[in-house]
């Protein structure tokens, strides 16, 4: 029986991968890009149907905007701004959920939300924007930008795959952990016998990279492939001796012949590889705890599932010989680079950007990416000529962030209580001195109180009149300002 075709308001797939790449822009312009993307979904309701993923994404991006650029004139206030979350919150979780409503007995938003893996927190915060008090705007806030990265995993991941190629699940990511397992076992026993034998040749190590190569796809490089590699067994041996330190954040000969053949080949079949690679590297080495992802509030996600759950969560990965292991790799990643044109054979990744690392080094500076400008420094004198105001600047910030650290004064037990005392002490002679004055000041006329204050209306000059009015029968006017009807917004985290 023939497919019947799906009718689409997009004229071809080129226009829905920009649409998506103008809804999540991230750069210079990102306000200009993702309003033309907002415009351009508005766009498509006139052709046809849109789904609801498409509509909720250009929704919730369109109240970011009007959240992050309404300035001037337009400024809205802060009510205005939760109640246009809220309303995106509720017709977000009501689409997702309402056409899974096919029994014959209605079956409650929770219970359905969990069958499609749409995180309970969402339906509460529906649930408290239509029934109970509006949530704050902190938490609409948050709420939206986890919105948005739901919608990119489990609609778009999947909508800008021509070729219907499935999400990673669990089950994938243990066979590319097993994988990754039997070459690193084949390696090993190949590196043994070139010790006794002087063997260059394993079968089991060619065929266990065979197998990696030709069993995984481009799609499941940045996703799959790359994070379980950079986790805790992978290119960061298990055990913390045989990882560099902080102060040489060198990498051992043996830890190098251990994984170049395996990075060399997928270097080799897979162009975008070492420019992933180094991406996932550079994340890692600056990302801190409080901006990975919370799988208990997002839900599991399709892609990276086992990825999140032990890279960005692991708290062994903020470990010092952790980072130091990562910087090393870096490290010789950017020596090798610097002697590749004369021997090519001498690099495990042919294609690394220098640039891309001293950019982002310079853009996120800690002790490790200040190390890594070092030996960028080192490795091209000219260039090193150049950053060096940079790293001057970036040297006194770390200085400074480390003085403050240290001038912060640790308090003991004993000094908290001492600190109490004084502040209940403090609380009770305030008190004590409000009673005497209210006592002192007992024969005191209201009305020869303070003219700002309040004062006794005289009895002659009252009389009855409607409730909410004044005694003179005007009404008041109660409500406040615009300039002045805005919460205090608590500051915010930047994240990456």
């Amino acid at each position: 029986m023939p497919r019947i075709p799906r009718i689409v308001p997009w004229s071809s797939y080129q226009e829905l991968e920009d649409v998506y790449n103008m809804l999540y822009f991230d750069g210079p312009e990102a306000e200009y890009r993702r309003d033309l993307g907002v415009q351009r979904v508005k766009a498509w309701k006139s052709r046809g149907k849109v789904p609801h993923a498409i509509q909720m994404t250009a929704n919730f991006i369109e109240v970011q905007l009007r959240d992050q650029f309404a300035v001037g004139p337009a400024r809205i206030s802060q009510h205005e701004l939760r109640l246009m979350y809220t309303m995106s919150f509720v017709r977000f979780v009501n689409g997702i959920v309402d056409p899974a409503q096919k029994g014959q007995f209605a079956v409650s938003v929770s219970v359905l939300a969990e069958r499609l893996q749409l995180p309970l927190w969402f339906v509460e915060l529906r649930h408290a924007g239509t029934h109970e008090y509006l949530p704050s705007l902190q938490v609409l806030r948050n709420g939206c930008r986890q919105a948005l990265m739901w919608l990119h995993d489990f609609y778009w991941m999947v909508a800008l795959k021509p070729d219907g190629s499935a999400p990673l699940t669990k089950s994938s990511m243990g066979k590319i952990r097993d994988m990754l397992g039997a070459y690193k076992d084949a390696r090993k026993k190949q590196l043994k016998e070139m010790r006794t034998i002087k063997s260059t040749e394993s079968r089991e190590c060619s065929k266990a990279i065979k197998k990696i190569v030709t069993s995984i796809s481009t799609d499941v490089i940045r996703d799959g492939l790359i994070p379980v590699l950079i986790d805790i067994g992978g290119i960061v041996p298990a055990g913390k001796k045989k990882r560099p330190t902080t102060k040489a954040m060198s990498l051992s000969e043996d830890l190098i012949d251990l994984w170049s053949p395996l990075l060399r080949n997928l270097d080799i079949n897979f162009g975008a590889f070492a420019e992933e690679f180094i991406a996932a590297l550079l994340v890692k080495l600056t990302l801190e705890e409080d901006i990975g992802i919370d799988k208990n509030l997002i839900g599991p996600f399709p892609a990276f599932f086992d990825a999140v759950d032990e890279t960005d969560k692991n708290p062994a990965h903020s470990s010092s010989t952790y980072m130091a292991t990562i910087a090393a790799w870096l490290k010789y990643f950017i020596e090798t680079s610097a002697i590749t044109q004369h021997n090519a054979s001498s690099s495990i990744l042919q294609d690394v950007v220098v640039d891309d690392i001293l950019e982002h080094c310079l853009k996120n500076p800690n002790f490790y990416t200040r190390h890594l400008l070092t030996v960028i420094s080192n490795t091209n004198p000219k260039l090193g000529e150049s950053i060096q105001p940079f790293m001057s600047y970036i040297d006194n910030v770390l200085n400074t962030s480390q003085k403050k650290l240290a001038s912060v004064p640790e308090l003991n037990e004993t000094d908290m209580e001492a600190e109490l005392e004084r502040l209940n002490n403090h609380v009770m002679q305030t008190k004590q001195m409000a009673l005497e004055n209210h006592s002192d000041r007992q024969d005191v006329v209201m009305s020869e109180c303070n003219a700002n204050g309040w004062s006794l209306y005289s009895e002659s000059k009252w009389s009855a009149c409607p409730l909410g009015c004044l005694p003179d029968g005007t009404v008041p006017r109660l409500e406040m300002p615009l300039e002045l009807d805005f919460e205090p917004v608590m500051p915010e985290r930047f994240e990456n």
